[in-house]
């Protein structure tokens, strides 16, 4: 496949590429936290091809932040946590700015969701860090002992 000059792998490769990485064992925080990277380098690709007027690539990434999105969303168990339900909220305007960007091409609002959704990969970022260390200074990434850290999660949507 080509993709304007350019050689493309299907995307099962691209998944096979993640998953051969380890990542199909990393723990369930590191798996957040590299949701929240990928949604970093997808929403600045998409706004770099907004105002370069690729719009094909900007709609492709914009997708693919949108899907990101929805799956962070959808892990959430809102009675886990007594915020849940506003951190879902905040997925819900996330996605939402996403969409508007996608189809107005907006650059403006698709760096509105990429700000709100760093500050909020930041917290993840903190929050994973502390527990690792809690349990006994664990290198991020490196599964925890209990079963609950390392519990199978949907990784689809990072390929």
């Amino acid at each position: 496949m080509t993709n304007q000059g350019r050689s493309v792998a299907p995307m099962t490769n691209l998944r096979d590429r993640f998953t051969d990485g380890g990542l199909t064992t990393a723990s369930a925080p590191k798996i957040i936290v590299l949701c929240y990277d990928r949604l970093d380098r997808d929403i600045a690709g998409a706004i770099e091809a907004i105002e370069a007027r690729q719009v094909e690539r900007a709609h492709e990434l914009l997708c693919h932040a949108q899907d990101l999105v929805h799956e962070l969303r959808c892990m959430l168990d809102l009675d886990a946590w007594v915020h849940a339900g506003a951190l879902s909220s905040i997925y819900r305007y996330v996605f939402d700015l996403l969409t508007a960007a996608n189809v107005k091409k907006s650059a403006a609002e698709a760096a509105t969701a990429r700000r709100l959704l760093g500050e909020i990969g930041d917290a993840f970022r903190q929050a994973a860090a502390s527990a690792a260390a809690a349990a006994g200074n664990v290198p991020f990434g490196v599964p925890a002992p209990s079963g609950d850290a390392t519990a199978p999660l949907s990784l689809s949507v990072l390929a």
